[in-house]
């Protein structure tokens, strides 16, 4: 740029020139870009297979489903099939947390961005726990309140909730696609009698109460005597998954805990 201007003229006079040529407007908003957001929300578990087999037909390049058992570092990789599946076409990003059928109790982590797709255990959905055991890990009321403003009926806070985003969404036709990897009426009668087990045990009944005299298992072939002072235990640096129904002073002195509510851990004392 170059300006001209007299001698001793105002400053008004001033005159600026450019040397180069316009520049053409450029979208810079989301809006003008065309990019957009969707979410999808239900309240249902997805049924494993049918969930897996739509992922499979998106045509992504690097896609890993790691659902070996919680822990476990099995990794299935699955290449894209021949020819393609629109229905995710303008989807550049998308993440979330699912629940599936064959996981009552873990959340699994949604994760895709670009030509990248993932699918993970994440954690423990919260009302698979009993509500003692989740207190003591968000400790924090407002932390605490938060997550049990999530729950909804028997289920609890498991759900499905997953955000796109990217450009010309066909979002009625994720949201069919989605729809349709639920489980239904008759699979969920089944998912409720296959998990009615891990269901109730977030409300467990005790068989020994604080204050009770127990024996327990020390070691191979060795018990020994001891009152109970607790009930939910864990210890600060246990994953939320991981809790003992009891805490047991021995008489000896040491503060040991008891996994499981059963006679091969800890019994009524002879």
């Amino acid at each position: 740029k170059f300006t001209i201007v007299e001698p001793n003229a105002a400053p008004q006079a001033y005159v600026e020139f450019s040397c180069s040529p316009p520049r053409p407007q450029v979208p810079n908003s989301v809006y003008e870009l065309g990019f957009m957001t969707h979410v999808f929300r239900a309240r249902r578990p997805f049924n494993q297979q049918r969930l897996l087999e739509l992922c499979d037909r998106w045509p992504l390049p690097n896609k890993q489903m790691c659902l070996a058992q919680f822990g476990e570092q099995e990794v299935a990789v699955l290449a894209p099939p021949p020819g393609k599946d629109a229905t995710f076409a303008g989807v550049l990003r998308s993440k979330g947390t699912i629940w599936l059928d064959e996981a009552q109790g873990e959340s699994v982590a949604w994760s895709h961005a670009g030509r990248h797709f993932r699918l993970t255990y994440s954690g423990v959905w919260w009302a698979a726990l009993p509500e003692p055991v989740m207190r003591q890990c968000l400790p924090r009321p407002k932390a605490f309140a938060a997550e049990r403003a999530l729950f909804e009926g028997v289920d609890g806070d498991r759900r499905q909730e997953l955000v796109f985003i990217g450009t010309k969404l066909n979002a009625a036709g994720i949201t069919a696609a989605l729809d349709a990897c639920l489980c239904t009426d008759d699979e969920m009668g089944e998912y409720r009698s296959k998990w009615a087990d891990d269901y109730a045990a977030a409300a467990p009944t005790f068989r020994f109460g604080v204050g009770a005299r127990v024996e327990c298992c020390t070691g191979v072939d060795e018990w020994n005597c001891g009152t109970v002072v607790a009930h939910y235990y864990r210890e600060p640096e246990w994953p939320p998954g991981k809790w003992a129904p009891y805490q047991v002073e021995l008489d000896e002195g040491f503060l040991v805990s008891a996994p499981v509510d059963d006679d091969i851990c800890i019994r009524v004392e002879p």
